[in-house]
């Protein structure tokens, strides 16, 4: 099979009422970074569920509205199938609005967040090659 393989996964470009996007810091201990909410698609979900799951799951936001497709970008990220085989990642991403202020609640996968200027966030973002529309 000469084909490749690709993860789906959707990612968020979260904006407050003040137009600033949030951001949270990867906690790898190889590599510290920032980066959207997201993650990859479940069997059975759709793009949105698997948007709307992340987010709650990476920061305990629960509530967004506003969501439209930004962008869709082929990473780097290269993930283990099996022993021989890897898969690349795929994300589709969205920008949706905060519903009204919340505490952000990170995951064990992150260890901090922030609320960033949209070019700040673009600065941040372009280091690991997201592509950031604002």
């Amino acid at each position: 099979m000469n084909e490749d393989l690709f993860h789906i996964g959707a990612k968020a470009v979260i904006k407050d009422s003040d137009g600033r996007v949030l951001l949270i810091k990867i906690s790898n201990p190889e590599k510290k970074y920032w980066d959207l909410p997201g993650g990859r698609m479940q069997k059975n979900s759709t793009i949105e569920e698997t948007l709307r799951r992340e987010i709650q799951e990476e920061t305990g936001i629960v509530e967004i509205q506003d969501v439209k497709p930004l962008t869709t970008f082929l990473t780097h990220i290269r993930l283990p199938l099996n022993k021989d085989q890897t898969v690349g990642l795929v994300f589709f991403v969205y920008s949706c609005v905060l519903v009204e202020k919340c505490e952000i609640v990170l995951s064990e996968e992150h260890t901090e967040y922030k609320w960033a200027t949209p070019e700040e966030a673009a600065t941040l973002l372009s280091r690991f090659s997201i592509p950031f529309i604002y």
